[in-house]
């Protein structure tokens, strides 16, 4: 039996998502299909705009057999932690044979081999990074500086670039860490996967703009835009269709979610229950007001190196919301995604003595099922699980309150900001 898995957000669920868990199992031949999900916080450094479960429920509803969760410390880690998290969640969980991604701009799963065999050739990292920053102080982007790097330190002589600037879009950006992280675990666990990856037909990973045109197709991006705007505007369309006749179809939102997921948005009223960063905005100034008060170091907290923290604390007597504190930190030596990181870390209180104990001991320490189809158990998958993890099995949280308590804790947060109570402890949704 060929169980595939991809490492996903699903933030929202689209019909891009859609399209590959089809292609995962129509070309690729999956008879399963795991998806390993970031829970209820993202990397991009926020929260997730529908919770855990509602997004499982999607991803079940549209071709996923079963969806297991990536850890708030990885799921909220930089592209490198978060696909290393994922993978060993894929290998640790000791079913999945294939491992599959999304790529864009004309790039390939041999393309993206040969770099990751070149960057493997690099043998002394801190070298490689300071040549690069050499190149940058020149005035090249960073994609040439990479390449020249290569050149430099591999001894490749002048012609063709030895990459180019397609390797640096997001998708696949996160399809190297994938490469790299498997090749990591194959010799940890002493068996491989199969690496596939499927070209992405929908719109560019964070292009905001909804396509014109009768598409289906647009970005988690410019789908976050929408429904956290109807959220703003309780008189939008979406609302008035869903409260009145139920014809919530012809809202424009709805032409790039999968047909079977769109009864969600009107079951769970999803775009009045949306969430965020800056509904984030409270916790983290009460950190921060916090830090000043006790003395408290914030670089205690993951990714907030000695500069943000000083900046942080400068400013800490100003009333901003989450966005705008980070709009406020931005600088040419931190992206907006890494100042979005360092905020989220402080306000759900995750250190960087905490992730390295994760980190240390492989990521991840427990597989917790988030969803299943009933085909799951009778195809025999979910035994398969229970029998081949090489870590515990969660399906009853609350059998392992020890276990996963600090995402517990992170999930309080969550849920506190979207005034709910007892999620934490849900069992897994069948469908």
């Amino acid at each position: 039996m060929k169980n595939a898995a991809v490492i996903c957000e699903y933030n929202p669920f689209h019909n891009g998502h859609a399209y590959q868990l089809s292609y995962m199992r129509e070309r690729l031949g999956a008879e399963n299909i795991i998806a390993v999900m970031s829970g209820n916080f993202v990397q991009r450094g926020e929260p997730a705009v529908f919770d855990k479960y509602i997004r499982t429920e999607m991803a079940l509803s549209s071709g996923a057999d079963l969806v297991i969760e990536i850890p708030a410390v990885f799921s909220s880690a930089s592209a490198s932690e978060f696909a290393s998290a994922g993978v060993n969640a894929v290998f640790r969980s000791g079913i999945a044979d294939m491992l599959c991604f999304g790529v864009e701009g004309g790039i390939d799963i041999d393309k993206l081999k040969t770099f990751n065999d070149m960057r493997s050739a690099v043998h002394d990292d801190d070298a490689f990074n300071d040549t690069v920053k050499a190149f940058l102080k020149k005035g090249l982007s960073y994609p040439a500086a990479v390449n020249e790097s290569l050149k430099s330190i591999l001894s490749i002589s002048e012609g063709k670039p030895v990459i180019t600037e397609d390797f640096f879009l997001p998708n696949n950006i996160l399809a190297l860490e994938y490469i790299k992280a498997a090749e990591k675990c194959s010799k940890i666990y002493g068996r491989t996967l199969d690496l596939q990856a499927i070209p992405r037909t929908d719109a560019g990973y964070s292009e905001a703009a909804i396509p014109k045109g009768g598409s289906r197709y647009a970005s988690a991006t410019a789908l976050r835009k929408i429904i956290l705007a109807g959220r703003r505007n309780r008189r939008s369309e979406f609302e008035e269709n869903a409260a009145g006749s139920g014809s919530i179809t012809k809202h424009e939102l709805l032409r790039f979610i999968p047909d079977k997921a769109v009864s969600l948005y009107g079951r769970y009223g999803l775009i009045n229950d949306a969430v965020s960063c800056d509904d984030m905005s409270g916790i983290l100034n009460l950190r921060i007001l916090d830090a000043v008060r006790n003395n408290t170091d914030l670089t205690a907290y993951l990714d907030v190196s000695r500069e943000i923290s000083d900046r942080l604390i400068n400013m800490s007597g100003e009333l901003l919301s989450f966005s705008g504190r980070a709009s406020r930190l931005k600088t040419r030596q931190y992206t907006l995604s890494r100042i979005r990181r360092a905020l989220l870390h402080i306000a759900l209180g995750i250190t960087g003595e905490s992730f390295e104990q994760r980190k240390s001991s492989g990521y991840i320490t427990y597989i917790r099922v988030l969803g299943f189809r009933r085909s799951a158990v009778s195809s025999g998958l979910l035994r398969q699980l229970k029998d081949n993890s090489t870590v515990p099995v969660v399906t009853k949280p609350a059998d392992f309150k020890e276990l996963i308590a600090e995402d517990v804790y992170c999930d309080q947060i969550y849920y506190s900001i979207k005034n709910k109570t007892g999620e934490y402890f849900r069992s897994p949704v069948m469908i």
